[in-house]
């Protein structure tokens, strides 16, 4: 039989309705409920569902609850039609055990009781109805009708999401949401065990928020031990799920830990992204990175174009560094060098701008003695932000002017000296 073909459907179901089959009966019913093959008639369809629901048929049951909860074809009576969703939840229909469920949730046809209503929703959950595992999640996150589990309420969220309903999405961001509000309530308070404990289950289910609250703490150390790697992780995790600064502060830890591949390859195409969207500090750690052997990503060209965008995009640490290298391969003799590679030492000494320790990074800041002042432009809750550009600019023109290939001196006053 072709679908759609509802004459050859009609030949087929009415004899054998009419011999008592029951789900011939269910399947004749709502072609008369809908008016497929045959003159629409609700009168009709409630005959038949009731022959098939008779015989305990679950669709015929499903389908005359639903005739006798919107009163078509019969007079509104909700107390049957809870009697027939339960019959069709009971066969195995999981939008049946949802009517029921809530039907049970507001008082209709019966008396309110929210532990059978959760009952019927965790029925039609695993019978995998959609709406089912949406309000089982939800009554475990209330505590509906039972105790409060939100990994509980997270998983029937995800197994309603999988199967496309949207009002679960919205639930389990709602919730994720709260977490990471109260991960930062309890750092407000200074409890952070706590707050990694929240940052901790917001990632686990999700929100990059989490994941860079979280990594932020194991840079710290704060409410647990200090774990720059593992921050390094959750912060590339974080950046996967669309956190900008997330992905800067993965080329910083790189950078700092002394990272090779694969970390600092991905961090090369990270920081290049970012420097082609303008962001020109980050042009600067890209050309760091090209420019430092030890992170085995090394590409002289590459690095010095990122100098000179850095530079030209108004990031002024970069100048210096950029014109050492156009006057290194100018003038090779004068520089004491054939390369530039001399340019690649003062780079890694005194261009890094990163918030490594030696640089006053980090949720504190520390100044470096006989490096003179500077303006720090870091926020005290990014553990990541690069805290001493203006300082690392500054140590590189002292150190620039001292080098002996320019006939300078060295203030004794400059630790670096």
């Amino acid at each position: 039989m072709k679908s759609g073909d509802y004459s050859t459907a009609l030949s087929i179901y009415r004899p054998l309705a009419e011999a008592g089959n029951a789900r011939a009966q269910a399947n004749l019913g709502s072609m008369y409920e809908r008016g497929t093959g045959v003159e629409q008639s609700y009168e009709t369809a409630v005959y038949w569902l009731t022959k098939s629901a008779d015989q305990g048929q679950p669709f015929g049951a499903l389908r005359l609850g639903m005739h006798y909860d919107l009163g078509n074809g019969v007079a509104v009576d909700r107390t049957k039609a809870l009697l027939y969703y339960e019959m069709a939840a009971h066969g195995g229909m999981g939008n049946g055990a949802f009517y029921a469920g809530t039907m049970y949730a507001n008082g209709e046809g019966t008396t309110a009781d929210l532990q059978k209503a959760r009952a019927f929703f965790q029925m039609g959950a695993e019978l995998g109805d959609k709406n089912s595992a949406n309000a089982y999640g939800y009554y475990f996150e209330g505590g509906f009708g039972g105790t409060v589990d939100l990994t509980e309420a997270m998983r029937w969220y995800d197994v309603a999401i999988a199967q496309g309903d949207e009002m679960a999405t919205k639930n389990k961001s709602k919730i994720v949401s709260t977490i990471v509000a109260r991960g930062d309530d309890h750092v407000a308070a200074g409890d952070f065990d706590k707050a990694r404990k929240s940052f901790d289950f917001a990632c686990l289910n999700g929100l990059s928020d989490g994941c860079y609250r979280l990594a932020e703490l194991l840079y710290s150390g704060k409410g647990g031990p200090v774990d720059k790697l593992g921050s390094m992780s959750l912060i590339e995790q974080a950046c996967d799920m669309g956190i900008t600064d997330a992905c800067a502060s993965f080329g910083d830890l790189v950078i700092e830990l002394g990272r090779g591949p694969p970390e600092s390859s991905k961090a090369v195409n990270r920081l290049d992204t970012l420097c082609t969207v303008g962001r020109a500090d980050q042009c600067h750690n890209l050309a760091y990175l090209l420019l430092h052997d030890s992170y085995r990503v090394y590409d002289y060209q590459r690095g010095k174009s990122a100098l000179q965008k850095a530079c030209s995009d108004g990031y002024t640490t970069s100048c210096a560094p950029y014109n050492d290298l156009v006057f290194n391969e100018a003038t090779p003799a004068s520089s004491g060098s054939s390369d530039a590679g001399d340019v690649l030492d003062f780079m890694t000494d005194f261009a890094l701008g990163l918030a490594s320790a030696n640089y006053g990074g980090g949720f504190s800041s520390t100044t470096c003695t006989g490096c003179g002042s500077y303006s720090s432009s870091s926020s005290s809750t990014d553990a990541f932000a690069s805290t001493n550009q203006a300082q690392d600019a500054r140590n590189f023109d002292v150190f620039i002017q001292s080098h002996s290939s320019y006939g300078g001196s060295c203030p004794a006053s400059n630790p670096y000296c």
